[in-house]
């Protein structure tokens, strides 16, 4: 049947108040046809909606915006910065983008830092084991360059706190169905990554509801 695979997806959450997931993202437990390549989530004990990035990189999905194809994302250990050192989305299907269109993006360098004033608080995080100082600017100028080290620089990183990033794609072009009021999916029922929009009834009359971890179940019972 033409779209047989977008009809056996149904929308999922993690939790009660976490973002739908549908095409282009999938649990890791539904079918390949329910999700384009990169885009697998996961629910973990806290019942919050997981992705994982190149190089192991864990965050927290805290909004899916499918009409602008964006997602925001935070740091389930609160050391954003620790872990944009080891980010590299040239292997994932997402790109940095900023939350509003009037924003453009800058690079960002990341410093290592000792010994700085109170009044540069703002600037700085002191989330790492040995409590060693890494600050994110853009420019060195508005640190203290005697305590600072520049270490790390990131491209095209539209940031508007330091405890979220906020990521788009492309590659699925599935706004144009979202625009329409309906799903997107793959094509044919096949692998190949040709998408077509379908009827939101077929795809969306699954249950919408949250998918509690079994473990977290267990454990509320006396």
């Amino acid at each position: 049947m033409d779209g047989e695979g977008a009809y056996n997806c149904s929308v999922s959450r993690c939790g009660r108040h976490g973002p739908r997931i549908h095409f282009p993202f999938r649990l890791h437990h539904q079918p390949e046809y329910c999700g384009y390549p990169g885009f697998e989530l996961s629910c973990d004990l806290k019942n919050r909606t997981i992705l994982i990035l190149p190089n192991s990189l864990t965050l927290i999905v805290e909004e899916i915006d499918y009409m602008s194809q964006q997602i925001r994302l935070s740091d389930p250990e609160r050391c954003l910065i620790l872990k944009l050192l080891h980010l590299n989305l040239s292997e994932s299907p997402f790109s940095f983008t900023v939350a509003e269109p009037y924003l453009t993006l800058e690079n960002i360098s990341i410093f290592k830092c000792s010994g700085m004033p109170a009044y540069y608080r703002n600037y700085y995080s002191d989330c790492a084991s040995d409590k060693t100082l890494f600050a994110v600017s853009y420019s060195l100028y508005s640190l203290p360059h005697t305590t600072c080290i520049k270490i790390h620089e990131i491209p095209s990183y539209g940031m508007t706190t330091y405890s979220v990033i906020r990521l788009s794609w492309l590659n699925t072009n599935c706004s144009y169905c979202e625009g329409l009021e309906k799903d997107c999916g793959f094509k044919n029922y096949t692998k190949q990554l040709t998408t077509q929009c379908f009827d939101r009834p077929f795809t969306t009359k699954g249950i919408d509801k949250p998918i509690f971890n079994a473990m977290i179940m267990y454990f509320s019972i006396p």
